[in-house]
């Protein structure tokens, strides 16, 4: 952006948005600012300086013009008592809300101030109102219609709106159209980067990097479904397997590189992680933390008060409960909470999406009576049973149990159990002096199934059930302090396995971490981590380590794996090179096929080893390599190419041998192992000058 001065013999560059981020982050974060007072009128500036200074001094009320709509509140402020109001403007956007026709002429008064104080100019034809509870709003249509603005926004129209960068949904239909165009966008991108010849490592590089760019802006604030977000994940798996056969699964993809994977991001897990940055602040906000002030964020005080405001509950004292508890979303408790018919324009289910998703075990919690009694029942009792539990092989379900008794849900523990003031403990309700009172019968069904071993508690609730020296309560001192749930609140930012402590709590790292801990690990990776990790480190053709990796996961198109699935189009499983009908699986691919075997056996008298090796030490010698497992990688000082080592030389040659078994049934070039020991002589050859290169 720049500022011209009157003698336009010079130029100001000003870096608008960058200069007034402190100044517009400390008027967000600031709760008393009521506004600026300043002059009537302001004066023209000698210098673009001195525009830029006024900017920041001066914003303007005054009376809105006398031609106002009927049915209007008159504004008329005053010295005495001046109309403050805060605006937040950038160098291409503008984003106001208005509540009437009045603010809407304060707004236009004001933007006539700005306009005196710099060479800004408000294009009116450009701009957009949108209706914010989607439904169409025909007088404010006509009112704007007066003021030359003719695009107005709601559930009606066919196309979101798309402000910096996020669309804005009133209607399902929108909300699909918006992506679809995203969709359509990243299978374009895909399209033009599959036609670059990439490594397997490349390509997940560059889909992290590149292609999943385009959704991380987006998905910060945007609501996909579930099979939306997995179609961009089958976006993502399709571009790596690009002519890869058979397919990886994203399972194998989304590992880290040293348990054999490509971490390539989920956008789901993704999506999830961005909601971190939030919800981290919130948990410290709500557990008193003093690492608050480090980790918040200037829009942390508006969702506080957004979940106050949608979670409000006579029932429980915090909007934690929603958050922390599936069992208390019930619009009994949480009157105002959204409706899941309108789930695909809250926002806020991303956050409940990924609360839900932080592992939590309040096995070792310490509540308070008071609290432990406010709890929804169904948090308070084990769905599942360890399988070390003497009783595990006669537990059923309590979905089972309560798969007639829908009722059950409403149920608090303060409905089925009570506090004992004599023994100072939490103890079920008694039917015969009738002590139930909300929902009768279901909490004495409910409490005979306690009493009868069907339904067992949570460790954290049975301790309160428990005799242990306590503070004492009487009636009246019961009930006197809140519930205080931080005990379970900070469970959630505590992982199993703590991370350094230079990682960020409100990373990305950081939540995925937590969320890993919850995750069953299989691991079915051929190599160990330190193999990979060697894997990885190892200076090799690109190509020759997508080979090589297809090799160690079995991904390989192999003549028995193609006639397995494709059955009518390769109808025998015999090797198409040589002619002893034998059955090609990977590795006669690679290794026993004679032609192969004999360019093995020249690779090993070259460039392995001055002692001849027979067929029944050369293959497991090569399968050593192959798995990254010998012992001494390094080769003898006269062998050719010495700089280079036995991993080096066996990645290469697997890249030969690859390319002439393609050559021959693509381009009908006969496997020559001349040929081939040719090719492989100019790889190594090229190989070894790249790294001097690099030297």
């Amino acid at each position: 952006m720049e500022y011209n001065s009157p003698t336009k013999k010079k130029k100001c560059p000003f870096n608008h948005e960058g200069a007034f981020d402190p100044f517009l982050r400390s008027i967000q974060q600031n709760h008393t600012f009521e506004g600026f007072h300043v002059q009537q009128e302001a004066p023209p500036h000698p210098s673009p300086t001195a525009d830029v200074d006024d900017l920041t001094e001066s914003l303007t009320n005054s009376s809105p013009p006398p031609d106002s709509p009927r049915n209007t509140p008159s504004v008329s402020p005053t010295h005495r008592n001046p109309i403050k109001y805060k605006i937040l403007a950038y160098a291409d956007d503008t984003l106001v809300y208005l509540k009437n026709f009045s603010d809407f002429l304060l707004l236009q008064d004001s933007i006539n101030t700005y306009k005196k104080a710099s060479n800004a100019l408000l294009n009116y034809r450009k701009t957009i109102a949108i209706s914010l509870s989607g439904q169409p709003q025909p007088d404010w249509r006509e009112f704007l219609a007066t003021h030359q603005i003719h695009q107005m926004h709601d559930r009606t129209s066919p196309d979101p709106v798309t402000y910096l960068g996020y669309p804005i949904c009133s209607s399902l239909s929108q909300r699909n159209l918006a992506f679809q165009q995203l969709y359509n966008n990243i299978q374009q991108c895909i399209h033009i980067h599959s036609q670059r010849n990439l490594s397997i490592r490349g390509r997940a590089t560059v889909l992290n990097t590149l292609i999943f760019s385009k959704l991380w802006h987006v998905m910060r604030n945007f609501i996909f479904t579930k099979a939306q977000l997995l179609s961009l994940r089958s976006l993502g798996s399709s571009f790596i397997n690009f002519r890869i056969f058979p397919k990886l699964s994203f399972r194998t993809l989304q590992q880290p590189r040293h348990h054999g994977g490509l971490q390539v991001l989920d956008p789901i897990v993704q999506q999830q992680a961005l909601q971190w940055r939030w919800i981290c602040p919130l948990i410290l906000a709500a557990c008193h933390s003093p690492l608050l002030p480090t980790y918040t964020t200037p829009s942390i005080p508006l969702l506080q008060y957004s979940l106050q405001w949608y979670f409000h509950s006579t029932a429980f004292s915090d909007y934690f409960y929603y958050l922390l508890f599936p069992a208390a979303r019930q619009t009994i408790w949480f009157q105002h909470r959204p409706s899941p018919h309108q789930a695909f324009l809250n926002i806020l289910t991303n956050v409940i999406t990924t609360m839900d998703r932080i592992p939590r075990s309040f096995t070792t919690c310490h509540l308070d009576f008071h609290t432990g009694l406010s709890l929804p029942f169904l948090e308070i009792i084990l769905h599942t049973l360890p399988s070390t539990h003497p009783h595990f092989s006669s537990f059923t379900a309590p979905d089972q149990l309560f798969d007639r008794h829908h009722a059950v849900q409403k149920l608090l523990a303060i409905d089925v159990f009570t506090f004992d003031f004599d023994l100072q403990v939490i103890r079920l309700r008694n039917w015969t002096f009738l002590e139930f009172c909300h929902y009768p019968r279901i909490s004495h069904r409910v409490a005979r199934w306690i009493e009868e071993g069907q339904i067992y508690l949570q460790p954290f609730f049975l301790a309160l059930c428990r005799q242990a020296p306590r503070h004492s309560f009487t009636s009246a001192s019961f009930g006197a302090n809140p519930h205080n749930i931080r005990p379970l609140i900070r469970r959630l930012i505590k992982p199993i396995t703590p991370l350094p402590s230079t990682v960020p709590l409100n990373s990305i790292q950081y939540y995925k971490h937590l969320v890993s801990t919850d995750m069953p690990t299989i691991n079915t990776s051929p190599l160990s981590p330190s193999q990979w990790r060697l894997f990885w480190k190892l200076p090799i053709l690109l190509q020759s380590r997508t080979v090589w990796y297809r090799l160690i996961h079995r991904k390989i198109p192999s003549k028995s794996i193609l006639h397995h699935f494709i059955p009518t189009t390769h109808p025998s499983p015999s090797c198409p090179l040589c002619l002893t009908q034998c059955p090609e699986d990977i590795q006669h691919f690679f290794f026993t096929c004679p032609l192969k075997l004999a360019v093995w056996r020249f690779l090993a008298t070259t460039y392995l080893s001055h002692t001849p090796m027979t067929d029944d030490v050369l293959l497991p010698f090569l399968h050593g390599i192959q798995t990254l497992s010998i012992a001494e990688p390094t080769r003898s000082a006269s062998l050719p190419f010495p700089e280079l080592t036995v991993y080096q030389v066996f990645a290469t040659s697997l890249l030969c041998i690859w390319q002439a078994h393609w050559r021959s049934i693509f381009d009908h070039v006969p496997f020559v192992t001349l040929n081939v020991n040719t090719s492989i002589a100019r790889s190594l050859s090229r190989l070894e000058s790249e790294l001097q290169f690099d030297l």
